[in-house]
């Protein structure tokens, strides 16, 4: 089972860092997240940077090792934890539209393609941008069980 790690942000910065070689969080306000498998290591991580509380939107930058490490009770904790404590209405990303597995995974979540950068990491490398709201994550994620979440 997967055991979620708050409170060491620089840790989870630098791992998600280290595997982003094209987008790199904005570590000048940060909140890191990450995931540790039963050993202790970090498998897994989530980066949320460049928080705006007027609009209260977020942008998530992540990485993984271990896909397997990402169950439905982390995920669902760790958007319980932005939507909630955070008080975040709307989280963003961003990702190249070569990234198949990343576009993958985010839209299991439930983020929903907004768009496209047009050559945004060089000429003809572009990036798709996408997003869940409050309300959609919700939808898609207020009905787990408590004790799957836990």
């Amino acid at each position: 089972m997967a055991r979620l790690l708050i409170g060491q942000s620089e840790a989870v910065g630098r791992f998600v860092a280290e595997r982003s070689p094209i987008e790199r969080p904005d570590f000048g306000n940060f909140v890191g997240i990450g995931i540790l498998r039963s050993d202790g290591a970090l498998v897994a991580g989530v980066v949320f940077s460049d928080w705006q509380p007027p609009c209260r939107r977020i942008e998530l930058s992540g990485a993984v090792d271990d896909p397997r490490a990402i169950s439905t009770g982390t995920i669902v904790s760790i958007g319980n934890y932005v939507f909630r404590q955070l008080n975040v209405y709307r989280i963003w990303s961003k990702t190249s539209k070569d990234n198949r597995r990343a576009l993958k995974l985010l839209e299991q979540l439930g983020f929903i393609r907004e768009g496209t950068m047009a050559s945004f990491y060089g000429p003809n490398q572009h990036a798709i941008i996408l997003r869940v709201t409050e309300p959609e994550w919700q939808r898609k994620w207020g009905k787990v069980p408590l004790k799957e979440a836990a």
